[in-house]
């Protein structure tokens, strides 16, 4: 019996000798990091240092902001993809005039707790574009409806990789925060420009 306790101690021993280098080399990373990253790392170095926590998930409340008007539907929804939390948006705009809506990227701001903070980006941008402001706009059809997934790119965890030479863009979002965040989208119709704001609130809840 003594044997056996030993032989337990000693495995304890190894596995927390290892959860310890394990910690350890992640810390080491952290400098390195952007805070988007840092953020999903402190997540997981949580998880290796109190072991049993409380589970929790993240949810948006409304699930879906939209505004409604005789000329278009906006839609703002956040999404988690495979994560736990939230990492980026689908934003939605249905046209509903005999005219084209044309979504103006530069001036479309990602809204933290009410503040600017930064444009949005998608799959395929190009560094060049966002750095000189000269992000294509789209195109919302007379009569039709766009859809797009959208990250802030302040909060990216990885810089979207593209040159002028290659053909598509690798985007790799980052954690959405806890509280208000929204879009100040700005479109434009013929000479008009028009602003539409959206907000909710995204929080983490104790699963029961």
């Amino acid at each position: 019996m003594e044997a056996r306790r030993m032989t337990v101690r000693a495995s304890q021993r190894v596995d927390d000798h290892n959860d310890g280098m394990e910690i350890h080399r992640l810390l080491g990373q952290v400098g390195n990091m952007n805070v988007s990253s840092k953020n999903a790392l402190m997540l997981v170095l949580s998880l290796l240092l109190f072991g049993c926590v409380t589970p929790t998930a993240w949810i948006a409340d409304p699930k879906v902001q939209t505004i409604r008007n005789a000329s278009y539907v906006v839609a703002f929804e956040p999404l988690k993809e495979e994560a736990a939390f939230f990492v980026y948006f689908r934003l939605s705009v249905s046209n509903k005039t005999d005219k084209d809506l044309m979504i103006d990227w530069n001036k479309t701001r990602y809204l933290r707790d009410g503040t600017a903070y930064g444009v949005f980006v998608f799959q395929g941008i190009n560094p060049d574009d966002i750095k000189n402001q000269t992000i294509p706009p789209d195109t919302v059809p007379a009569g039709g409806t766009f859809k797009k997934e959208i990250a802030p790119y302040r909060l990216l965890a990885r810089a979207p990789i593209r040159t002028r030479s290659s053909s598509a863009g690798q985007i790799e979002p980052g954690l959405i925060p806890v509280g208000r965040n929204g879009i100040r989208l700005v479109m434009k119709q013929d000479v008009s420009e028009i602003i539409e704001t959206l907000h909710l609130t995204i929080d983490e809840q104790a699963v029961p």
